[in-house]
């Protein structure tokens, strides 16, 4: 190995290094990619976040939901909450 070293090209360790190497590129771009996803999430101020569990799916509320919770918080009065009820129920 004249020339090359102890860690140059014909030797274990330089392929090792290079596959490490190689690992640890990977992991960078895919931790940037993962940090891009987030903050688009984030500025954006999407309500579409990933479930806890795997088999657990968010489910929307429904607008009958929606208008009895706005009802109910006294952002809507009875009169426009039973116009609304009228409109969603047709």
């Amino acid at each position: 190995m004249m020339g090359y070293g102890y860690f140059g090209h014909g030797s274990t360790f330089g392929i090792t290094a290079m596959i490490f190497r190689g690992i640890f590129l990977l992991a960078v771009l895919v931790g940037l990619v993962l940090l891009v996803v987030w903050l688009v999430r984030r500025v954006s101020g999407s309500k579409h976040a990933l479930p806890v569990s795997g088999n657990s799916v968010t489910a929307q509320p429904s607008a009958r939901e929606i208008l009895q919770t706005r009802y109910a918080s006294g952002e809507i009065d009875q009169e426009e909450y039973r116009t609304m009820l009228a409109v969603i129920s047709e």
